[in-house]
């Protein structure tokens, strides 16, 4: 059990998370002509995380982190952006006796209990916004005020033509 829980390469999980079902509904604009599928992009993301573990009643609280699946033609696909943190639990609670197998040290790689957040959903959504929307940092202050961490990832490519540009003059009142 704990080689599966340490070793598991992340990105299996999103093989089987709903990813076919979306690429279906993808492959569908694609094949409907019309270049549906060239200016389509889906991001999927839950407004929470759970927790790791499960209680007693065999459910899982509420938890900090999670994923995001980013889907089209015009993104830079198979790859896991971010931070992978982890899911060794540590020592400290007694919950496991042995050290991490991927670095042999005995500190969580859970926060609290929980996978923790390594990339806040703005970025994600921002790059959206400035690469695929052509949207300003004007336009990113008014949809997340206060937020001052963007940082292209490199998830999105840009929009192939100009008249493609959606919100260009900003969002109407």
């Amino acid at each position: 059990m704990r080689e599966r829980l340490c070793d598991v390469p992340a990105v299996r999980f999103f093989e089987s998370a709903g990813v076919r079902g979306s690429a279906a509904f993808l492959d569908d604009l694609d094949q409907s002509g019309g270049g549906y599928a060239d200016g389509t992009t889906v991001i999927i993301q839950s407004e929470f995380g759970r927790r790791l573990y499960q209680k007693i009643s065999n459910g899982t609280d509420h938890g900090n982190g999670n994923l995001m699946m980013v889907l089209g033609k015009q993104v830079n696909g198979s790859a896991l952006y971010g931070e992978w943190p982890g899911l060794y639990p540590g020592t400290a609670d007694g919950f496991v006796d042995f050290p991490n197998p991927k670095n042999g040290t005995t500190m969580p790689e859970l926060f609290e209990g929980v996978l923790a957040t390594t990339t806040d959903f703005r970025r994600v959504l921002s790059e959206f916004l400035a690469v695929r929307c052509q949207n300003t940092s004007e336009t990113l202050d008014y949809v997340f005020p206060s937020y001052s961490g963007y940082l292209p990832m490199g998830i999105f490519q840009p929009l192939a033509l100009a008249e493609e540009t959606i919100f260009s003059h900003g969002f109407e009142d």
